[in-house]
């Protein structure tokens, strides 16, 4: 059985990121991009409530140090100089995800196009594809097997009445995984697709059933 289906929910995420080696520097600088994302997401028309920030995490990269190379010996080639990692913080990083959750299909994707153009106002930002998702698969997934079984049952009843037979009852059902895919493709995998990159997607259904012949 197969259905098309639109999605109903688009999520998006990009990531600010703050650079100093001076922590309070960097820190002041992350909340000033992350102001600038806020004003920008406004101005696009997205809903603070439909909006979170994710909490700071920092990483720091520390002074590397070069030790000189021993005396080389007479017949021996030259040392390579030995390269230590000291503890003194070179350059703080810090990083903040923002990640919107909307049921508007137009306003998330262009945001996710667009919010790059915040670099030229000093903020380094990286943007995600969208994910579109479909929120109401489980009410969908029963609809889509009891179409998937009834399919099965015509195919044998054809099948037996081409053999002048008569079908019986069903003796085994067995469910497939589900495929969910981009319009117009047809991948499948053992396990399930569960595509996230297209609005347009279709489900597909697979029952195996075996029964009795009369």
């Amino acid at each position: 059985a197969r259905k098309a289906i639109v999605s109903d929910v688009v999520t998006w995420s990009g990531t600010i990121t703050a650079k100093d080696p001076d922590l309070v520097k960097a820190y002041d600088l992350l909340k000033a991009s992350s102001e600038k994302v806020k004003a920008f997401l406004a101005a696009s028309g997205v809903p603070e409530s439909n909006t979170t920030f994710s909490a700071i995490t920092t990483s720091r990269r520390f002074k590397q140090q070069i030790l000189p190379a021993p005396p080389r010996e007479p017949g021996m080639p030259a040392a390579a100089p030995t390269v230590i990692t000291t503890e003194a913080v070179e350059m703080y990083t810090l990083y903040q995800r923002i990640t919107i959750s909307s049921g508007d299909m137009v306003k998330v994707p262009a945001v996710s196009r667009s919010v790059t153009s915040l670099i030229k106002d000093g903020v380094e930002i990286d943007s995600d594809a969208p994910s579109y998702l479909y929120t109401k698969l489980s009410e969908l997934k029963i609809n889509m097997l009891a179409e998937a079984t009834r399919d099965a049952t015509s195919r044998a009843e054809q099948i037996i009445n081409n053999a002048n037979g008569k079908l019986g009852k069903l003796v085994e059902a067995r469910m497939g995984v589900m495929q969910i895919t981009p319009k117009g493709e047809n991948t499948t995998s053992s396990e399930g697709v569960n595509d996230t990159s297209s609005y347009e997607k279709e489900i597909t259904a697979t029952v195996s059933a075996r029964f009795e012949v009369l």
